[in-house]
């Protein structure tokens, strides 16, 4: 499985039992830009390290990075989240509005589609758990937004005025 791991802002991504154990700090990972997040697949075996311009999916037990997922037009992700089927991803893209969705296993782009405004700032995305895929969006002019996976907007829930940074959902 995956253990623990920690993404520190500089991009190194380090395992947490060498904090606990006061060892030296392997770099596992040092991505090529600031670092914004991490997800982890169901299944424990794939991690998503999410930088501001590339996303690396890296295998959990190895360490090792399976490929790159980049995007176009300059992204800025800041977000991701792996299906709960864990076959494909998802990454919001502050700079455009967008939401990416990658298939895990090829690393090919299967769609984007715009989910906020410029002004409104995407700042986070996860999947919902239930009998059909569905994704939620925050905002960061306090709005959540729930989508199928062709981008159609399902519900949009004003939340408050501060916005959010972060959505999570159990299984």
């Amino acid at each position: 499985g995956a253990d623990a791991v920690i993404l520190t802002k500089i991009g190194e991504l380090v395992h947490v039992d060498e904090i606990a154990r006061r060892s030296p700090l392997r770099r596992l990972l040092l991505l090529p830009k600031p670092a914004h997040g991490l997800a982890v697949a169901p299944d424990e075996k794939v991690i998503a390290c999410v930088s501001t311009d590339r996303i690396a999916l890296v295998d959990a037990a190895t360490w090792k990075v399976l490929r790159w997922l980049v995007g176009d037009k300059d992204p800025d992700f800041n977000s991701a989240s792996f299906s709960p089927d864990g076959k494909t991803l998802a990454a919001a893209d502050t700079a455009s509005g967008a939401v990416w969705l990658w298939d895990v296993q090829s690393g090919k782009k299967i769609r984007s589609f715009e989910a906020a405004t410029e002004e409104a700032r995407l700042t986070a995305v996860c999947w919902l758990p239930g009998p059909r895929p569905r994704l939620a969006t925050a905002d960061r002019i306090g709005g959540v937004t729930f989508w199928d996976v062709e981008g159609k907007a399902l519900a949009k829930h004003p939340y408050n005025a501060s916005g959010g940074d972060a959505l999570a959902a159990s299984p």
